[in-house]
């Protein structure tokens, strides 16, 4: 078992023991790794693992104890290893107790090193070309090491000690001389630099370290609207998910963005970013604002097959490292997402209808123009109405929409679908975002673009559900493949056309009811793909597997179109799931075994925390409450679905516009829904009834 802490720009990775000695470990920093070894030997012997936890995502917490020795008997050292990020630092406090009856003399030894390679690198994808090392400096309380790369960046890890070190062999050794039950304390802090000051100059106490970072901490959680219900396991996962989007906020020049995942991904995924920007709305609109405004930065501006930019376009996925910056991999930023631009402008529609922010929305509005240039333009490949992708470069994403893997799009008889490809959802995405500019172009008093806007929503509605419309499966196709045939797979794809509106309401029962019978409903979640299709493969990334957020956005089209018993069924089974998770964290994805039993099937290589995964319990949430906010007219509505095991729901400092509203929703004793409301500043709160 790994451990991760991160905070901002640095992650640390150790085995659960505190130590890094495996290849794929290591403290990392805008991609690069600044610390590839870091072991703790007590007297020639690694220690023994009593327990480890890294609940606060920043924090963690590791006791060990001594081995079997020749001078120490077993057990009878309390080894102590706290570490956190703060500031773009490592900090670490060593703490061992001796409970011998008699003194020991004890030798600590470290041993670090920083090979400052690059995360493609680390993870096998491709084999670069790197700049020098240099020379190791050793001082008597501090050890830097400096990389010279082909990006011209001077790297430098700095580790720093609150005692003095001798070395042997390159390692730092400690000397400690312990009566029975006395204790020696080492603070150790790794701080990194790539040219940009990326780490703290300073070096602070550990505790004074420690109490800095968790107040930031406590600040995020007072600054999110609070969620209390009866249930709680529920309340559990919501502060899981506010506590994982916290550490998942890394500041990107102007703004934060909320970056894919820990460890693998934590750079900006802009697909990722705005689905969680969408789902968390609710909790605190700021994680959208930050998204839009680094990808609006970083809007494609012309033509390059090299990176599959194209003017107007939105980013898949960023990164900073030297493979990047030298042009060895093609992700400063790569452009290879078909989704990501029309879900840029669904995710600033729903902000402004949360908020009201003109003067943001005014900000925003040259990038979204573009994106609806770009939409019509380049994503629409043969003007036929549809948006289809086709990569342009070999190495290139096969699939560039959600599930992006190559196998994920295949027809029922197990044959890829061939490029251009027209996929479900991505529809869903752009009827959606036309409908969100069209109310926005009539805020602005742009009625002749908003018309415009609204009548290309309509053809594409109506095209939409005629095309993808399966008459004898009762159900759309994933997608259409070059011959614009449709591709009939059984999968969730549809389902987030519940999400964005397109699908007409004689075919929604049909939808929904698809995605909760038993090929595509595990019990634990809506699989990704039916369990009856030739592809299925349950420890598949996207032929079979359950992602929560892929069930928490099927919940809100549940929710839109009034499907409340299809709300509860995927709720009680995403609780479940939850409790099945370590400090009841939803995962990236979990494999679509049948449920038998108590017994969940993880999917190994799952990142935890993930973005999209940790604003889940809030997009489920939304979709229980069916909230709807219209802050330009001051009308918040509710339709609640309230599940069996919740009766109460209370939400406090819930943002719209720049105000708070508090509110309970409660079942009383005859079974009906109430709300009553505490803290409203000129809102119409409004309880209906579907």
């Amino acid at each position: 078992m790994t451990r991760v802490i991160n905070d901002d720009r640095v992650f640390v990775i150790t085995n659960d023991c505190g130590d890094i000695e495996e290849a794929d470990l290591g403290m990392f920093y805008k991609d690069t790794r600044f610390l590839s070894r870091y072991e703790l030997l007590i007297n020639g012997k690694k220690p023994l693992l009593l327990s480890s936890t890294a609940e606060n995502n920043y924090f963690k917490e590791i006791r060990l104890t001594n081995g079997i020795g020749k001078d120490t008997p077993f057990n009878t050292l309390s080894i102590n290893r706290r570490s956190y990020i703060y500031n773009n630092s490592f900090y670490e406090q060593i703490s061992v107790t001796n409970y011998n009856p008699e003194e020991k003399v004890l030798f600590l030894v470290l041993n670090f090193d920083a090979d400052f390679k690059d995360m493609f690198d680390i993870r096998g994808f491709i084999e670069g070309r790197y700049g020098q090392k240099h020379d190791t400096k050793f001082e008597s309380r501090r050890i830097i090491f400096k990389y010279s790369g082909l990006d011209n960046i001077l790297r430098e890890t700095i580790i720093q000690f609150n005692k003095d070190a001798e070395y042997e062999d390159g390692k730092a050794v400690f000397k400690a001389i312990l009566s029975t039950k006395e204790t020696f304390t080492l603070d150790i802090c790794v701080r990194v630099n790539a040219g940009d000051n990326g780490g703290n100059d300073e070096f602070v106490g550990f505790e004074e370290g420690y109490n800095k970072i968790k107040k930031l901490y406590d600040n995020w959680i007072n600054e999110c609207t609070e969620i209390v219900t009866d249930n709680e396991q529920f309340n559990n996962l919501c502060i899981r998910g506010l506590t994982d989007l916290r550490a998942l906020m890394m500041n990107f020049g102007q703004d934060q963005m909320v970056v894919g995942g820990i460890p693998w991904f934590a750079a900006p995924f802009a697909r990722d970013g705005l689905i969680a920007g969408i789902q968390s709305i609710m909790i605190n609109p700021r994680i959208g604002r930050g998204v839009l405004r680094i990808l609006a930065g970083y809007q494609g501006k012309e033509t390059d097959k090299w990176n599959d930019e194209e003017p107007g376009k939105i980013f898949h996925e960023l990164r900073e490292g030297e493979l990047t910056l030298t042009r060895q991999a093609p992700f400063g930023p790569y452009y290879g997402s078909h989704d990501a631009t029309p879900l840029f402008l669904v995710l600033l529609s729903k902000y402004f209808r949360w908020t009201g922010d003109t003067e943001f929305l005014e900000q925003m509005l040259p990038a979204a123009e573009k994106a609806l240039s770009w939409i019509s333009r380049y994503g629409d490949r043969d003007g036929d109405g549809f948006l289809e992708y086709m990569r342009e470069r070999d190495g290139g994403l096969i699939n560039q929409g959600w599930k992006d893997s190559g196998d994920s799009v295949v027809f029922s008889n197990g044959k890829l679908a061939e490029p251009p490809i027209a996929l479900v959802e991505i529809q869903g995405y752009v009827y959606d975002a036309y409908m969100g500019m069209a109310e926005i172009y009539e805020i602005l008093g742009y009625g002749k673009k908003a018309g415009e806007l609204r009548n290309r929503a309509a053809a594409l509605k109506e095209k939409f559900n005629v095309c993808y419309w399966m008459e004898d499966k009762r159900y759309f196709a994933e997608a259409l493949d070059k011959n614009k045939k449709r591709v009939d797979s059984i999968t969730s794809n549809p389902g987030h056309c519940l999400w964005s509106g397109i699908i007409n309401g004689d075919k929604a029962s049909y939808v929904a009811d698809t995605l909760l019978n038993d090929g595509v409903f595990s019990g634990w979640g809506i699989r990704t793909m039916s369990s009856n299709e030739a592809a299925y493969k349950p420890a598949s990334y996207h032929n079979g597997s359950v992602w929560p957020h892929d069930n928490s956005l099927i919940v809100m089209g549940f929710s839109r179109y009034g499907f409340k018993d299809h709300i509860k069924k995927v709720f009680d089974a995403l609780l479940d799931a939850s409790a099945q998770f370590e400090h009841y964290r939803l995962p990236e994805l979990f494999c679509g075994y049948e449920r038998k039993g108590n017994r969940l099937i993880k999917y190994p290589a799952a990142c935890l925390p993930q973005a999209w995964a940790a604003a889940a319990p809030f997009a489920l949430l939304e979709g229980i409450l069916g909230l709807r906010v219209d802050a330009k007219n001051y009308i918040i509505e509710l339709d609640p679905a309230m599940p069996e095991r919740i009766n109460l729901i209370a939400i406090k400092r819930m943002k719209v516009r720049d105000k708070s509203v508090d509110f309970i929703v409660n079942r009383n004793e005859q079974g009906n829904v109430e709300l009553k409301v505490f803290k409203n500043e000129g809102f119409q709160i409004l309880l209906r009834h579907h």
